[in-house]
């Protein structure tokens, strides 16, 4: 006799598989989307915290930009003034060339043009110094609004942490000295939008750390290349963290910082960036001392054959 039920129990073997397969995959996506709204928060807390400090610092730029223009309109307009008289005076047949210097002479006192040649191109360098710094500041921001991005290239660490930099620099400035030493380093294949947010998370806790010992400290910021991987240290000399929260640093929702002060997201995110890249995220502290996070990443990319 023929047994039909093993075909059977194979096809019902499959189709339970199948669906087993679709739930994983649903649930992936569900983590996918999960991951990014997490991130996504993490950034607009960021920029929240962030946007009355870049607020400041692209009004402070504009302002004088703003300013120099008004300034430059005046100067053109006297050019302008001595420009028509000396027409004038070439155009006024009975005039002499003592005549004519008479009125470019007066002109040129009037007006104060030799004030206005020695100042007219310090007035252009502060604009473009004032637009460039303008610039830097929307760049940082765009970086921020690539951060939901897969997208990884590589690039300059050293750029990255400038780039941040100028983005929470009035956010440090009042209550810490920044000290840079940045090495000569090999580009890195990095998502930029990222890393900007893990060099953010870790400069704003460090400025917090400072702030909350109420003096003036320092933020210690290097990079170098150790063991084939790219290095970039943030050492502080805020309130440090108890030993018995070294453990706990990286979990989601974790933070010893005031209500009101943290997500509990920012090293959490942090410290998943990080893996997600082949490095980690190092961590030394002691209470009333400081703090030094140290990210690692690896100078190779997703293949020996990638283009830099």
């Amino acid at each position: 006799m023929i047994n039909n039920d093993q075909p059977s129990s194979t096809a019902r073997l499959e189709k339970e598989l199948q669906r087993k397969e679709l739930l994983l995959c649903a649930l992936r996506k569900d983590l996918q989307d999960a991951q990014r709204q997490l991130l996504q928060a993490e950034k607009m807390a960021s920029v929240g915290q962030l946007a009355a400090g870049v607020a400041h610092e692209i009004n402070n730029p504009i302002g004088f930009v703003s300013s120099n223009i008004a300034t430059l309109r005046d100067y053109i307009a006297a050019y302008q003034q001595l420009m028509a008289k000396i027409m004038a005076a070439f155009e006024d047949d009975t005039s002499s060339a003592p005549a004519l210097a008479e009125v470019v002479q007066k002109a040129w006192a009037e007006h104060d043009i030799a004030f206005i040649n020695e100042d007219i191109c310090s007035l252009i360098d502060e604009s473009v110094d004032g637009l460039q710094r303008v610039s830097e500041i929307v760049n940082g921001l765009r970086l921020y609004s690539r951060i939901d991005s897969e997208d990884r290239q590589w690039h300059d660490v050293n750029q990255c942490l400038k780039t941040t930099l100028s983005m929470v620099n009035n956010k440090l400035k009042y209550i810490c000295e920044q000290t840079l030493s940045l090495a000569d380093l090999p580009k890195v294949y990095i998502n930029v939008g990222k890393i900007t947010q893990v060099f953010t998370n870790l400069l704003i806790n460090a400025g917090q750390a400072i702030e909350s010992t109420e003096k003036q400290g320092v933020i210690t910021i290097s990079t170098y290349l150790k063991n084939g991987d790219v290095h970039v240290s943030i050492k502080d000399s805020g309130c440090g963290v108890k030993r018995e929260h070294i453990d706990k640093l990286f979990n989601p929702f974790f933070t010893t910082k005031p209500e009101g002060l943290g997500t509990g997201l920012g090293l959490s995110i942090s410290h998943g960036i990080a893996l997600e890249h082949g490095g980690e995220l190092l961590v030394e502290s002691k209470e009333n001392q400081g703090t030094t996070f140290t990210l690692v990443l690896p100078v190779d990319g997703p293949e020996p054959s990638a283009t830099r």
